[in-house]
């Protein structure tokens, strides 16, 4: 008994970790988002150290490090006293909120941390990513993604690994059947995979969905600069 307990728990602890890795927004999307961040708000000395950090906290799924190490309200303040990484950490965490807030009329009446939501949600993220990198030379950017900084100890072969992965995805032609064979090996888990790449597929014949995202950035911009103009996001005005 004891032991069909324990295969359970480990059964819904690997789903609760497959889904958790979804939350976030696709590094694509986390680039260009920095990039006019930067271009409009942040004084940045050091691109390669800023981009290196704005992909860093994704890491944690190849780290396996917990996530409220790599995200978090606290991580997420543009104090001027951060180094370029760390600005670069904070922005990620910002940008994963804004997306989310935008989301989030398009998975109403969905179980918040279900399977259905995870899916459509995730979904979105792709065709967001994809659109992102369509509008901007993102293989300009990747080969900068070459720092780094184990924040919490992390095997540095692990963080090399990872960023690895993000260069040579980002270097190439990207259709979305990409992040269906991507995350298949990337988080272990074809099946689920090719069931998102099936929603985000119809999507794309979803008017609403799709003039959505084509203007999530621009409107993540919106709220970003709505939240600076309040002190949201920073603890001084000394940008």
């Amino acid at each position: 008994m004891l032991a069909v307990l324990a295969l359970g728990v480990s059964i819904a602890f690997m789903i609760v970790s497959w889904l958790n890795v979804l939350t976030m927004a696709m590094e694509g999307t986390h680039i260009r988002f920095a990039l006019d961040l930067k271009d409009r708000y942040l004084k940045i000395a050091d691109l390669s150290a800023y981009l290196s950090g704005t992909v860093y906290p994704d890491s944690r799924y190849i780290t396996k490090i917990d996530r409220s190490l790599t995200h978090g309200d606290e991580i997420k303040r543009l104090d001027p006293a951060k180094t370029d990484f760390e600005l670069g950490m904070a922005v990620h965490s910002i940008c994963d909120q804004l997306q989310g807030e935008i989301f989030k009329p398009y998975t109403m009446g969905m179980e918040p941390g279900g399977r259905t939501w995870w899916t459509a949600r995730t979904a979105m993220k792709w065709l967001q990513d994809l659109d992102d990198i369509r509008r901007f030379p993102i293989r300009d950017y990747v080969p900068l993604i070459n720092q780094i900084e184990p924040r919490h100890q992390e095997p540095l072969e692990l963080l090399e690994k990872y960023n690895s992965l993000i260069r040579g995805f980002y270097s190439k032609d990207i259709s979305l059947s990409s992040y269906v064979e991507f995350c298949a090996v990337f988080f272990e888990n074809e099946a689920f995979a090719q069931e998102i790449g099936k929603q985000a597929h119809s999507y794309q014949t979803d008017v609403l969905v799709m003039e959505m995202i084509g203007t999530a950035h621009g409107r993540m911009l919106v709220a970003f600069d709505a939240g600076w103009k309040k002190d949201r996001w920073r603890p001084t005005s000394d940008f």
